[in-house]
């Protein structure tokens, strides 16, 4: 019986860990060209065309988006903010 639940704890602890190595997020601080932040600028995360996560930057102008994995597309939209 002490064996079995060894192995049950075992296995929920790889399972645990296996699960929190998946996640991910993406963060940053949006500044102008002067360095200043930018707050309240919204951050669009997109997967090919599909927007995956959005928010808007602190008063500070960090953000940070949780996600899965994988390669996405980073889009900042704010007035007179110039994109390249």
């Amino acid at each position: 019986m002490r064996m079995r639940n060894l192995l049950s704890l075992l296995l929920t602890l790889i399972i645990a860990s296996a699960t929190f190595a998946q996640t991910a997020s993406i963060k940053g601080r949006v500044m102008d060209s002067s360095g200043s932040v930018m707050p309240g600028v919204q951050v669009k995360v997109l997967q090919g065309e599909t927007v995956v996560r959005e928010g808007l930057t602190s008063d500070t102008g960090d953000f940070e988006l949780p996600l899965n994995p994988g390669e996405y597309k980073l889009e900042i939209t704010a007035p007179d903010f110039d994109a390249h």
